[in-house]
């Protein structure tokens, strides 16, 4: 039986939001990437043409795919395709044949460990590959959170997986009984039966996918769906998680700026897989567009996109309240400065009086026109003019204590 595999790998390689196949600053983006070659071929690169928008139907006029590698194999091996995005997603493909003898327990078991086996296998090229891909990109086209580090199979999202069925096995007991159990955990279970009385070849909703192998069956076609459905699916449940650890990390990061930060590109890089999703959705030819809507929705796609708004929401109010309390805490600053330059000018205040008295008190011609000298006036010069000065500062921060205690219990 074969079995066809696609599963989304988290990579290190990531460009800033915004930047698109369709801007001229995207021609910076290819010169990075490797010559075509049997293994390397570049879609934005390699199957430009000047045909106008629409102009084949046969062919999506938009790909937001960098890079597809199909490293060589012996012929006995899995084959294998990585079709590597621009987001931090690398869509691995895996194509390989099992014993029919298997259960649809023990099948789904055999290709999860054999999907991880060759991921780890062609991790060390990949490695090599990313990490040249960013040595040749330009720094201001590197989204600024990147860190390079090596991917392996702890990096996999999760791995679906389709299941070719040969019509004459289907036929036999063993081959219904593995197709009932197969899709039985899926979206529409009562496509196995379907299949079995032959009204139906394909059932693709959720994680197990299966193909009736007839003349006119097109894998090509159904994986092209498939890859682009799990693409966006990955791509908005890791934007997701990248928002809430953003929105938690905010809530105890006492930097302002780094969690205003954090904040925005979250809410940037959302928006923009948005708009990247409407965009591909709109070139897509109707029945392509229809079966990826199908298969979305298999998987709760809107749903996911729904609470991915939610986090943006969360994170638009949680910047808002930033910013109000960067405000609140400079307009306190200021109130504390403004309160500190009023009372230095009270101790200005005490210390010319101070002296005047003094003057006063050896002048006696100032107060020619008082019948006796001012008590008071004498009171105050007879201050020492360091206890004018410990005095006025103790009320300063006394008051300035009083102020702060109010502003921090208002």
């Amino acid at each position: 039986m074969r079995i066809i595999t696609i599963s989304p790998l988290y990579i290190p390689l990531e460009l800033k939001s915004g930047i698109d196949p369709r801007l001229k600053l995207y021609e910076s983006v290819i010169a990075a990437l490797p010559a075509r070659t049997e293994e390397f071929f570049a879609p934005n690169r390699d199957e430009t043409s000047d045909r106008a928008d629409f102009g084949d139907l046969s062919q999506d006029d938009y790909d937001l795919r960098l890079l597809v590698w199909t490293p060589a194999v012996e012929e006995d091996q899995p084959r294998a395709e990585f079709h590597i995005y621009s987001n931090g997603i690398c869509s691995v493909m895996l194509d390989f044949t099992l014993d029919d003898t298997h259960s649809a327990a023990d099948t789904e078991g055999l290709v999860q460990r054999i999907t991880c086996e060759q991921v780890d296998r062609f991790a060390p090229r990949m490695n090599q590959l990313l990490a040249d891909i960013c040595e040749r990109l330009p720094k201001h086209v590197i989204d600024q959170d990147q860190t390079m580090q090596d991917v392996s199979s702890a990096d996999i999202a999760w791995t679906a997986r389709m299941a070719v069925i040969d019509e004459p096995w289907l036929t036999t007991p063993t081959g219904q009984t593995f197709v009932t159990k197969w899709l039985s955990e899926t979206l529409r279970p009562e496509d196995a039966q379907e299949m079995i009385d032959r009204k139906r070849d394909t059932s693709v909703t959720w994680v197990n996918y299966a193909v009736v192998n007839t003349p006119d069956t097109d894998l090509a076609e159904t994986f092209h769906i498939v890859r682009l459905s799990q693409f966006f699916f990955a791509a908005q449940y890791h934007l997701n998680l990248q928002t809430q650890r953003a929105l938690i990390e905010a809530s105890f990061e006492k930097n302002v700026r780094k969690a205003n930060q954090m904040l925005n590109d979250a809410r940037e890089k959302m928006q923009h897989l948005s708009i990247q999703f409407h965009v591909q959705r709109s070139f897509l030819r109707r029945s392509r567009k229809e079966a990826m809507d199908m298969m979305l929705h298999g998987w709760d796609f809107d749903d996911l996109v729904e609470n991915g708004e939610r986090m943006v929401q969360a994170s638009t109010s949680k910047i808002d309240q930033i910013y109000s309390k960067r405000s609140e805490r400079s307009s306190y600053v200021t109130d504390l400065i403004l309160a500190g330059i009023a009372l230095l000018t009270v101790v200005e205040v005490s210390l010319y009086f101070s002296d005047y008295t003094r003057q006063l008190m050896s002048n006696p011609a100032l107060e020619y026109y008082d019948d006796d000298m001012s008590w008071v006036l004498s009171s105050i010069a007879g201050i020492d003019t360091d206890t004018v000065l410990i005095g006025g500062a103790l009320s300063i921060l006394t008051l300035v204590g009083l102020y702060a205690y109010w502003k921090l219990k208002k």
